[in-house]
């Protein structure tokens, strides 16, 4: 993707934005662990481990890309559109980039867990008996006797991998699965508003759900002008609907902004700090000869 000419100034303000820490310390950090394990090349299982790390230092340097990208589009949408001028404020740009920050850091979020793990494990990332994530391994970790495991010394890895457990990351969890299960996530610009989206048309069979809807309606004025024609209108083939809004369908610029900066600011710091332990941790720690 190439940054027009004319916005190449707030990229770089905000890349300068996120080259404090904790992401100053990810390339040295990565690379220290790198450059030991080409010194250590070792057919011990516990070397796997840096393949994983190689990816989460991709990853995190992705997410970092996607996080000034959608910045950089939602300044240059500020400026050509103000607030107001239209009924909704969307970018396809700011979308994009915010789509694609938000899936790599649960991605990457799982990547560090599977990293930590493959040096206590070595498993076979290509079985597809049990597909590992963060709450998998993160279980495994914190009650390893349930599982008939038997590891030591991984409360240093927990540390980390506890950054990553907050009410932010269940967003990005709920974010991820509107993207790819649900109805598309839309971000507003400018907020979401009373007036955005469409309702959606419910069935309402369950008895409680049939008696808050009858509540819901009470004070209706066509309803008390004209008893039980509100219910015929949304009655279709003998079932009841009920239209609403479906909820995180519709999601604030400003949050969402928030959300990204809070997870991949602790999946950075986790990663820097699990790339530490390792560091220091047999095969990646070099003998004094």
């Amino acid at each position: 993707m190439v940054i027009e000419v004319i916005h190449e100034k707030q990229f770089s303000v905000e890349l300068n934005k996120l080259s404090s820490k904790p992401w100053s310390n990810l390339s040295s950090s990565y690379y220290s662990l790198y450059k030991a394990a080409l010194e250590s090349h070792t057919l011990d299982p516990k070397f796997n481990t840096i393949h994983w790390a190689h990816d989460v230092a991709l990853v995190c340097e992705e997410i970092k890309y996607s996080i000034i990208s959608m910045r950089t589009y939602a300044s240059a949408y500020k400026e050509e559109n103000l607030a107001g001028s239209t009924p909704s404020s969307v970018s396809p740009s700011v979308a994009y980039y915010a789509d694609n920050a938000i899936t790599r850091i649960h991605s990457c979020r799982d990547k560090i867990a599977l990293m930590v793990w493959a040096y206590f494990c070595p498993f076979n990332p290509l079985k597809r008996d049990e597909v590992l994530d963060y709450i998998k391994v993160k279980s495994r970790l914190d009650t390893p006797f349930k599982y008939g495991i038997t590891i030591d010394h991984h409360e240093l890895f927990l540390v980390h991998l506890n950054k990553l457990d907050s009410a932010e990351f269940k967003r990005i969890t709920e974010y991820r699965h509107m993207k790819i299960h649900r109805r598309e996530p839309q971000i507003e610009i400018y907020g979401v508003k009373s007036f955005h989206d469409w309702g959606y048309n419910l069935p309402v069979v369950k008895d409680i759900e049939i008696q808050e809807w009858e509540d819901s309606i009470k004070d209706d004025p066509f309803e008390q002008d004209l008893p039980g024609e509100l219910r015929k209108q949304c009655t279709y083939d003998g079932v009841l609907y009920d239209n609403i809004k479906l909820p995180s369908r519709l999601w604030d610029y400003v949050e969402i902004d928030k959300i990204i900066e809070s997870t991949s600011s602790s999946l950075v710091s986790a990663a820097v700090g699990c790339f530490k332990v390792l560091r220091r941790r047999a095969p990646f720690r070099i003998q004094k000869k």
